[in-house]
């Protein structure tokens, strides 16, 4: 991720940033899936609002890691309340700092269930995911961009059904009734 794209926490204004998390996202060449989901998911206008909010905002290359086809099924309209629910599992209902975020052990987010904080000298890690960048400030919280999206425990009804068939037609077995020879072999 280029780190010139992104506002550096120690670049201190004055006054308080003029954006909202969401702008601050938009703004961003590092979140467009990001962007392009919670406008999915409809939580533009409650990300833009008063908050104050965390979000660990997983950059492109971290959606890109996700199994074949996840976004692309999250994305559809049907699944909305999935994306919604995954979406949500990055936000905190307060503002963390990263020094906040060293403190704790456990962290509860807006869909309800609780992320792991894990401290090492050199980083944080959230549920295995490691903060690449720390303490971005917007009007109504703070970003922290992170390696990897983070999954909820239920993530399996997230990610790609592979047994199912990809074929349009139902698959028609064919059982021969008698033993065939292969031809030139000597059965």
């Amino acid at each position: 991720m280029p780190k010139g794209d992104m506002p550096k926490p120690d670049d201190k204004q004055a006054e308080a940033p003029k954006q909202n998390i969401v702008e601050v996202a938009a703004g961003n060449s590092s979140f467009k899936t990001l962007v392009k989901a919670v406008k999915a998911a409809g939580l533009v206008e409650t990300l833009s609002g008063k908050g104050p909010f965390t979000v660990f905002a997983p950059t492109d290359a971290a959606f890109e890691a996700l199994p074949k086809g996840t976004l692309e099924k999250l994305l559809r309209p049907e699944n909305k309340a999935q994306l919604v629910k995954l979406l949500t599992y990055h936000v905190l209902p307060e503002s963390a700092s990263a020094a906040q975020l060293g403190k704790a052990t456990q962290i509860k987010t807006v869909e309800g269930q609780s992320l792991m904080v894990v401290t090492k000298p050199d980083s944080v890690m959230i549920n295995g995911s490691k903060v690449l960048i720390a303490d971005v400030p917007a009007s109504n919280g703070l970003i922290h961009a992170i390696d990897k999206v983070l999954l909820p425990p239920e993530a399996a009804k997230l990610t790609p059904n592979t047994t199912e068939p990809t074929a349009t037609k139902p698959v028609k077995k064919v059982i021969p009734k008698k033993p065939q020879s292969i031809p030139g072999s000597n059965r």
